[in-house]
């Protein structure tokens, strides 16, 4: 097939800089810079692409306002723009760095975490991505770089203002994002938002859009006109329009002599190339409008495109009789104004025929760029409005992705207190292999355009939650409490045995991503306290809490209270319950917990485990292991663990989750779900079972157990005594993604 150049436009957007994780939080001077590129892994070639422009968004948009007397009342952007946290006064205005091909945004000093939380920046810069060939071949990967380039304050005002004045802040690289854009949407246009989340060390959000038109194709690559300030406003004026339409009007004209020589060579290869490169075009232009129409919806201003209207020329010159001795040619058609598919059969002959294949893809062109142009004009108005309408869709797409992993079963059932299947649990472990086996091989619709290569997996490494669903037969209670939308939702986080607030970290922060407008407490008054009694850290808990409504959502600010517990935090949080009845009962939410020994140790079957329990139960005198194994007293129903299973406090949760695993040696499996145990045996077994009717008797919602499998190849102790799954609860981010994501109901 004739070889084709071309070149890709991109438009990046950043729209904010939010700082995320306060653990690692860091005062200083901030930038990040982009680079765009596409490698040939067998030839380990790179082609970079040139940033071109930038625009300060918030101020030209205040320019089109005025120019062209909008009510942006109408549309409510004025108004969003007031509403930044914090608008980044630029302390190194963005700039295109010409040695690395990067765009770089402007500097911005951050000091409080509180303050600062939420960084303005606004901005966009178009890249062009000039090819020698297209389409690209397999292994050719188009990449996009963020990297979070910080430079430390300096001790005194002084040396920060001199800093400042001589422009001599050094900057390193302290965080790399790295994602790929996929090649197959690049041929349609891609418009998509993009989450910047750097490593875990600095898990803060960048608000990115990406946008990518094919605007070129048979034109070599030209100079750049590089624009290293924002005095350049024209990218997405009219007259830039204008002079880039007449630009692009004949870019095929001078290809005629090809198209006679591939037509002289085989007729096949001609109408290859005018089927690939038209249905290429015709996407594009219909992404593009698409893309429009669907802002329009949200804003008054009119961006149309009705003097865009594209007829087919080619089909005029189809011969409507074939010779029966002629060579004839079987093709399928789309009319590009949506009529319906004919197959025709046709020959090659004639002048016209070349002709008019050269004006179709000229006047394609030449509509793509146009209409490119316009979709280009409504970030002048409707940046952080179209931010969001990308942001739902990504959601949204997300929770469809993870969907392939979540088996869900609904069981009715007499009451929650149920005896443990071992038979489904054990079968839940073969099944997951299946489920991996068929997303692998699922062709996603809603899979993204653009891919976080660090959680861009191998799918069989997903992990696979078996959701089941318990529901009373007979329900004679609705939860008929109305939370206040307006109220503040805190979602409290506890840590486990021998933990810090610093382990619920990863889960705190992916949460704040997509519900930021709650409140979060890391729980840190047990820290170094979780060998002691579990009714004493139960009091620092409830203590804890309260305080925190005090300060953060006094009177009736705070709406609804969630917590989300790993292994021993669980237990801590059921201890304190009960001193939060007074004023926060009507308010519980949801309890999530994962790996927690609800139950306690009594009969947990891993002898390794049952080692390590006895071990710092004799060295450390760990009381609250002594407790878990219910050997604080001689008579079973006099231990702590019994008598906190009387206690009320579940009940008033609309959403009890509890999350188990059977990779978790370190939890048994029926105290992680609340189970009862089918053995036949003494009184141990009986006081046990007494237990989960007491925990859940009085349960009148549904209860869901997750039973989550895990996809753990690497060998080690961790993964020998059964360590590594319980760790995975907290570390694997895929998980978290899974549940915050499509188990939306027990966040809002």
């Amino acid at each position: 097939m004739m070889k084709v150049k071309s070149k890709i436009e991109f438009i990046v957007h950043v729209d904010n800089y939010k700082n995320v994780d306060i653990l690692t939080f860091q005062e200083g001077f901030y930038h990040l810079r982009f680079i765009i590129y596409v490698v040939f892994n067998n030839t380990k070639q790179v082609i970079l692409a040139q940033p071109t422009n930038i625009v300060d968004l918030d101020k030209s948009r205040q320019k089109y306002i005025l120019k062209n007397k909008l009510n942006t009342n109408n549309n409510g952007e004025q108004q969003d723009t007031q509403k930044r946290k914090n608008k980044a006064k630029s302390i190194i205005v963005p700039h295109i760095f010409n040695e690395y091909h990067a765009y770089c945004t402007k500097t911005f000093l951050i000091r409080s975490f509180f303050d600062d939380e939420i960084v303005g920046i606004n901005e966009i810069c178009t890249f062009e991505l000039d090819l020698e060939d297209y389409p690209l071949p397999p292994d050719a990967q188009i990449m996009i770089d963020c990297e979070l380039m910080y430079a430390q304050l300096p001790d005194d005002n002084q040396e920060i203002q001199t800093s400042l004045k001589t422009n001599q802040i050094q900057f390193n690289c302290v965080s790399l994002y790295k994602a790929e854009i996929n090649k197959e949407n690049i041929k349609s246009g891609i418009s998509e938002y993009v989450p910047i989340i750097f490593d875990e060390d600095h898990f803060n959000l960048a608000g990115l859009t990406l946008h990518s038109c094919i605007t070129d194709f048979c034109q070599a690559s030209g100079n750049h006109d590089q624009m290293n300030s924002l005095s350049n406003q024209k990218l997405i004026k009219q007259n830039r329009l204008q002079q880039q339409t007449k630009h692009y009007m004949q870019p095929f004209d001078s290809q005629i002599d090809q198209f006679h020589t591939l037509k002289q060579n085989s007729n096949d290869e001609l109408m290859k190339f005018y089927e690939t490169y038209i249905s290429l075009l015709r996407d594009q232009y219909l992404v593009t409008c698409s893309n429009i129409k669907a802002i329009k919806k949200y804003f008054d201003e009119t961006v149309t495109c009705k003097d865009i209207v594209y007829q087919s020329l080619f089909e005029k010159y189809l011969p409507d009789d074939l010779p029966a001795s002629c060579v004839r040619y079987k093709s399928m058609y789309t009319a590009f104004s949506g009529s319906t598919v004919a197959e025709k059969e046709f020959i090659y002959q004639g002048e016209k025929l070349i002709e008019n294949i050269v004006k179709e893809l000229n006047q394609l062109n030449k509509l793509n760029i146009a209409v490119w142009y316009k979709f280009q004009q409504m970030f002048l108005v409707n940046s952080s409005q179209i931010t969001k309408i990308l942001r739902k869709r990504y959601n949204r797409f997300n929770k469809q992705l993870w969907e392939d992993f979540i088996c869900s079963r609904s069981v009715i059932v007499d009451n929650h207190s149920i005896f443990t299947n071992t038979l489904q649990i054990q079968q839940n472990e073969a099944e997951s292999k299946l489920v991996r086996q068929k997303a692998l091989t699922k062709e996603n619709a809603y899979y993204n355009a653009v891919k976080d290569i660090r959680i861009l997996s191998d799918k069989m490494q997903n992990p696979v939650i078996f959701n089941d669903i318990f529901q009373l037969k007979s329900k004679d209670y609705d939860d008929i409490r109305i939370f206040k939308k307006t109220a503040f939702h805190l979602f409290v986080f506890v840590h486990g045995f021998q933990g810090n607030a610093f382990d619920m970290r990863l889960i705190k922060n992916h949460m704040m991503l997509l519900y930021p407008e709650c409140l979060f407490l890391l729980s840190i008054q047990n820290e170094g306290r979780t060998e002691g009694n579990i009714e004493d850290m139960g009091k620092n808990l409830a203590k804890e809490i309260i305080d925190f409504v005090k300060k953060w959502c006094p009177g009736k600010q705070l709406g609804k209270i969630s917590f989300v517990a790993h292994s021993l935090g669980g237990v801590i949080v059921r201890a304190c319950l009960p001193l939060l009845k007074e004023d926060f009962q009507d308010k519980m939410f949801t309890f999530l917990s994962f790996g927690v020994p609800h139950l306690g140790y009594m009969h947990s079957k891993h002898s390794l485990i049952n080692i390590g329990l006895w071990f710092l139960k004799t060295w450390r005198g760990s009381v609250c292991l002594n407790q878990l194994e219910m050997k604080d007293h001689k008579d079973l129903r006099q231990t702590y663990l019994y008598n906190l299973s009387k206690q009320e406090g579940l009940e008033w949760f609309r959403n009890v989750v509890f999350c188990s695993s059977t990779q978790d040696h370190y939890v048994p499996v029926e105290s992680a779900r609340v189970e009862k145990l089918q053995e036949q045996g003494g009184q141990s077994i009986q006081v046990y079972n007494e237990m989960v009717d007491n925990l859940l008797s009085n349960l009148k919602n549904d209860i869901q157990r997750l039973d989550i499998n895990f996809e753990i190849s690497e060998k080690g102790l961790d993964t020998f005594i059964g360590r590594k799954a319980h760790i995975l609860f907290l570390e694997l981010q895929s998980l978290m993604r899974m549940i915050i994501h499509n188990f939306d109901h027990l966040f809002i």
